[in-house]
């Protein structure tokens, strides 16, 4: 090899050395960040689960200080029964909503009922249930007497009924019961209640 080519050769060699080093200095940053992105990734999940979890204790705390309160239908249900309306039913504003409407049997003055969330839209009345506590027999009461609201409220009679029975957690076989007798089931969700049976409840 010619003299005067060597120091080209030896320059063209340390440039290739150089062009190595920042390639494999490249590569090592990019698994680096691929690193940091994939903790990252992982951290954000984790922040995620955990405020789902915060926010269920959440949930979970508030509908008991209602319950001991004995404020769970007027803080927790009726507020969330305007969303429910809007959403499944096309009610934006409803014609009367009535919470834990009291009233005496226009025939039997004797016999008084509450009724914890009435609500009119049209020739269609709302008719709202809600137990802290689930038992079958409340279901089954429910769904045998819900019909008394037009004994109770005549003015009502000749309108579609849509029964609704809420609590904070509803079992599957109780959800399953409200669906065969055509009751929407509602309960609370990751921040608020909803209904959980509407596409399986007969129209």
């Amino acid at each position: 090899m010619s003299t005067a080519l060597e120091p080209r050769v030896s320059d063209l060699e340390h440039a290739m050395k150089e062009l190595a080093y920042a390639q494999l200095r490249t590569e090592m940053s990019l698994a680096e960040l691929s690193t940091e992105m994939k903790d990252f990734k992982d951290e954000m999940k984790d922040f995620r689960d955990d405020m789902k979890a915060d926010r269920k204790q959440m949930n979970r705390r508030w509908g008991e200080l209602a319950n001991r309160l004995g404020t769970i239908v007027e803080d927790v249900v009726a507020p969330n029964m305007y969303g429910v309306l809007t959403r499944y039913f096309g009610v934006d504003e409803p014609d009367h909503f009535l919470v834990r409407a009291r009233r005496k049997h226009p025939v039997d003055r004797n016999r008084r009922r509450e009724f914890d969330v009435i609500a009119t839209s049209g020739s269609t009345v709302f008719l709202n249930e809600t137990k802290a506590t689930v038992r079958r027999e409340y279901l089954t009461s429910f769904a045998e007497n819900r019909n008394e609201l037009f004994e109770f409220f005549p003015e009502y009679e000749g309108r579609t009924l849509v029964s609704v029975f809420s609590s904070f957690y509803l079992k599957p076989e109780e959800i399953a019961f409200l669906t065969q007798n055509g009751i929407y089931a509602m309960m609370m969700s990751d921040d608020s209640m909803d209904i959980v049976n509407f596409d399986d409840v007969p129209k």
